[in-house]
């Protein structure tokens, strides 16, 4: 009696062992393309997957110190784009100098590409980036939130960067404005791709942005889109 209990329960076991196993496959769960890095002094700063876009955003953020989320290991010839929207840094009638950004980071020794947008002037003064070889643009935004495309092309050891953001001008309309950098000699160095949020003074005010699509092409085997339709952060 107690062999035929002590076989029910193995059978039972393996019964349960096997059907957990298909439900895991019939789940098909999220493949994981992104790191997190927080370091301990922005540990309020989150990044989430939510409604079908990559969110960063934080109750406020410490000079110098950046929320990072990337995917490692980009090689070779690559192009990537990333759409963003709802640029929130912080109060429109408070100084703010919150940025977001989008970067490639040599794994050896080469200059950071980085191309994005800053808050800088009283909360009404924007400006975009395209690297540090490329004229900063400025723009008056009369809208509270703001919305584009930011774009990193390697093709052999030549980079270019690029953003675009559209925004309100003084007249109610919604027009784009750009700033684009290539840097000839960049080199091939395997890169870390991915975003920041940060801020080069201390920002006592919510800041948030939400990511709603990630494509890239080439960038070796490592490199994935994301559409941000499940749990893809680490």
């Amino acid at each position: 009696m107690k062999k035929l209990i002590l076989l029910t329960c193995i059978a039972s076991y393996v019964l349960l062992f096997s059907s957990c196993d298909k439900v895991a496959d019939a789940t098909n769960v999220c493949a994981k393309k992104w790191v997190s890095v927080k370091p301990l002094s922005t540990s309020t700063a989150i990044a989430a997957i939510n409604a079908g876009a990559l969110v960063l955003s934080a109750p406020n953020l410490v000079a110098g110190v950046n929320l990072t989320v990337n995917q490692a290991s980009v090689s070779g010839d690559f192009e990537a784009q990333a759409e963003f929207e709802d640029f929130n840094p912080g109060v429109l009638t408070d100084t703010c100098t919150a940025f977001f950004q989008f970067a490639a980071i040599p794994m050896a020794e080469a200059e950071v590409a980085n191309t994005g947008i800053a808050n800088v002037s009283s909360g009404l003064a924007s400006s975009i980036f395209a690297g540090s070889n490329a004229t900063t643009k400025g723009f008056i935004n009369q809208g509270g939130n703001l919305k584009g495309t930011l774009k990193i092309k390697r093709t052999g050891s030549a980079l270019t960067i690029t953003t675009i953001v559209y925004y309100k001008n003084l007249i109610g309309v919604i027009e784009p404005i750009t700033s684009t950098a290539t840097k000839a000699d960049y080199g091939t160095s395997t890169v870390n791709i991915g975003f920041q949020l940060g801020a080069i003074q201390n920002v006592n005010k919510p800041i948030h942005v939400n990511i709603t699509n990630f494509s890239i092409t080439g960038g070796g085997v490592l490199a994935k889109s994301d559409s941000f339709d499940c749990n893809s952060v680490l």
